[in-house]
């Protein structure tokens, strides 16, 4: 163990990062989190090596000053979960070692993100002696059921472990900080709300010509639109949005519904019922499918508004990217959406109601609402569009990394102490790639 002194930050943290997704491989938002943060830290003069579990990708790399150690496994996908993970753990555990024994060093701190790498992160604590601080992006337990799903089998047991066995959690929102609290039993002296941040600088590139993308031909050149991005899943309430359209629309008729994600195969019988009974959406609604980050710069550029109808949202990119870039913005009154957005100065927040059971959804009615009243009224959209500028100045990157950093110091000045108190992971020595 290192002596006291040892435990207090390094003049240069060296930072450990695991995590499923990173650019250009992205599933959700935290692939573009990881990048906002990484690329943050090395700005503050921090060493950043980030391991990601990418399938198809097998490279190293250094971009923007972050290592980036891309690794894929040929696995059965009829596997459980926890086997699967400890696969990707045993491969991230031998890659890890071999890394840092080539560069003569070791990582201060192993920041994992959500479960990944859960059944490796024990073996590094001890392989270098450094804390392990978790970031919770969701919670599959009780996230799931608020959109009528099921978490995969073995799955929370997964998550009880990650929020109660790291030395430091960090919650990205304080309604996520709680969900932990009360569902998965972490203890509230070790969760820290740190809330997601977004690179000011992030802004539409130079046109290229018309007919260089197919969407910007699809849309009615004086039609205001009404924007949706992000993934097209259950928890996202498209479907919602969908039904909304049609109130909007009957008092819009100028509106025009774009929706730029990858549907999922499993929600796109529910949204084709919705679109193919009403002969307006099949005018108005356009699916662009996922653009990558320079188009959806330009398609928030042609945006009136942009609408987050989650069912439920643990930080909320897709409402704070639209507003850094000055397009007003509707959001749930849910999760990090209700931190996040500011009723009637930064955006407008609908109201959530329940549907059965745990299942919740927004309110269509006020959803639709929301829509017409930002469409018909100029300077509340003005007045929106400024306010959420304003708001989106408060998160960015750079404040994210500091504060990040914040409680990688308080784990390591904590590290004595945690090392005798408490509740260590599982033995998974037996995963250390043999000599």
């Amino acid at each position: 163990m290192r002596s006291e002194d040892a435990v207090r930050p390094p003049a240069r943290l060296r930072v450990l990062l695991l995590a499923p997704e990173y650019p250009p491989v992205l599933v959700g938002g935290l692939g573009t989190y990881l990048e906002q943060l990484a690329t943050a830290l090395v700005r503050q003069g921090c060493d950043v090596d980030a391991f990601v579990y990418a399938v198809g990708h097998d490279s190293l790399v250094e971009r923007d000053g972050v290592t980036l150690r891309f690794f894929s496994l040929d696995l059965d996908h009829t596997r459980g979960v926890d086997e699967v993970m400890r696969l990707v753990s045993r491969r991230l555990l031998e890659l890890t070692i071999a890394h840092f024994a080539g560069c003569g060093t070791r990582p201060d701190i192993i920041h994992s993100h959500d479960w990944f790498g859960v059944h490796a992160v024990g073996a590094l604590r001890r392989q270098f002696d450094a804390p392990v601080v978790t970031t919770i992006h969701f919670l599959h337990t009780p996230i799931c059921s608020y959109y009528g799903d099921v978490p995969p089998p073995g799955v929370p047991e997964i998550e009880v472990r990650m929020c109660r066995e790291s030395d430091r959690v960090i919650a990205v929102s304080h309604a996520m900080r709680q969900l932990a609290i009360d569902y998965h039993g972490a203890d509230p002296d070790r969760v820290t709300t740190v809330w997601n941040g977004c690179h000011p600088a992030w802004k539409p590139s130079r046109t290229p010509p018309a007919d260089a993308v197919p969407w910007r031909r699809l849309i009615p050149r004086d039609a205001r639109v009404v924007l949706f991005a992000g993934r097209i899943v259950a928890m996202k309430g498209v479907d919602d949005l969908l039904r909304s359209a049609i109130a909007v629309l009957a008092r819009v008729p100028d509106a025009f519904f774009v929706l730029a994600g990858e549907v999922h195969p499993h929600f796109r019988a529910v949204l084709r019922g919705i679109w193919q009974s009403h002969d307006v959406l099949k005018e108005r609604v356009l699916f662009c499918g996922k653009q990558p980050r320079s188009e959806l710069a330009h398609l928030y550029a042609r945006a009136s508004v942009a609408v987050v109808p989650s069912v439920y949202e643990p930080f909320g990119y897709a409402a704070l990217e639209p507003m850094t870039l000055g397009v007003p913005v509707i959001a749930s009154r849910i999760g990090g959406l209700a931190e996040l957005v500011e009723e009637g100065v930064s955006g407008l927040l609908v109201p959530v109601e329940p549907r059965g059971g745990e299942r919740q959804g927004a309110n269509v009615t006020a959803l639709a609402d929301a829509q017409i009243r930002v469409l018909t009224d100029a300077d509340l959209a003005a007045r929106l569009a400024d306010g959420g500028r304003r708001r989106a100045a408060l998160f960015t990157s750079d404040e994210m990394a500091a504060r990040t950093r914040d409680v990688y110091a308080s784990a390591l000045s904590a590290r004595r102490r945690t090392m005798t108190s408490a509740v260590d992971y599982e033995d998974h020595a037996q995963l250390a790639p043999r000599a």
